[in-house]
Parts: structure tokens; sequence; C-alpha cells
């Protein structure tokens, strides 16, 4: 996983705790990663829209045993935390290309219209999340 060497890298002057949050972060493996990259006793926030993929998420990061905040929900509500997060990683929901080679039943789901779809939840997304990167921090945008 890319992302425990991006949060080291973006991390690695800092030996105070950091204010993370994963906002699309089910099933747990990017935010697993990143805890390992982290400062000790740095503020974890684990996030999923989809209430089945939280629950799942919940589990993960629970087995993991770092103790962290798990939120299920839109990423709207992030537009009252000003200025909090160190790093925010989003990894947004697209239209399945990556999955063309491996499963046929993406390429018949494609269509241009998905694409405009996951372009407006992307942009969505990222700009619920801004305000809540604090001045200097790091949005890590996959």
């Amino acid at each position: 996983m890319i992302i425990s060497h991006i949060v080291k890298f973006l991390s690695q002057e800092r030996k105070d705790p950091l204010r993370y949050l994963d906002a699309c972060a089910a099933p747990g493996g990017k935010t697993t990663a990143a805890i390992d990259s982290l400062p000790s006793n740095s503020l974890v926030v684990a996030n999923e829209y989809m209430s089945s993929r939280a629950s799942v998420l919940s589990e993960n990061v629970t087995k993991w045993g770092f103790p962290m905040v798990v939120s299920q929900g839109d990423t709207s509500r992030f537009k009252k935390i000003i200025n909090f997060f160190d790093i925010i990683a989003a990894d947004v929901p697209c239209s399945g290309e990556g999955m063309f080679r491996k499963d046929s039943e993406a390429v018949t789901q494609w269509s241009p219209a998905l694409v405009e779809e996951c372009v407006a939840r992307q942009q969505e997304i990222v700009s619920n999340l801004w305000q809540s990167l604090r001045p200097g921090g790091y949005m890590i945008y996959s």
C-alpha cells in the first residue's frame, strides 16, 4: 500500500501527533497502512459513507488495535470542522475502468453518464473536505 509511504514521507519531520482523516475508508486497509506511518498518539478518523461498508471498516480497524474514531456518513459533515486535519486521504469513488481487465460486469456497467456522475461526486467530496484541512496540511487524493 503506497499510502503508508506517502504518510510516512509527509510526517517524517513531525514528532508530535498528527490529525489524520481517511474520508472514504472502507474496508480499512488504507487506514491501517497509514496508522503504521503516523507519529504515536496521532488522532485517526476513518469515515465511510455506506453503512454496510462502515460496519466492515469498524470491524477491520478494531482488529488492528489502534484507538481511532470510526464514523459513517456524508463528507459534508466535515465542512463544520475548520482547519483541523493535518492529512486527509480521499480515495474517492470512481467509474471502475481499472476493473475492466478482470470483471466483465464492470464493462457492462460503464457509461459516459457514470463517468460524469463520478466526476461530480469526487468534486463534491473534495469540496466538503477542503475546509477541514489545516493550512499547510496535505490532501492525498486518489
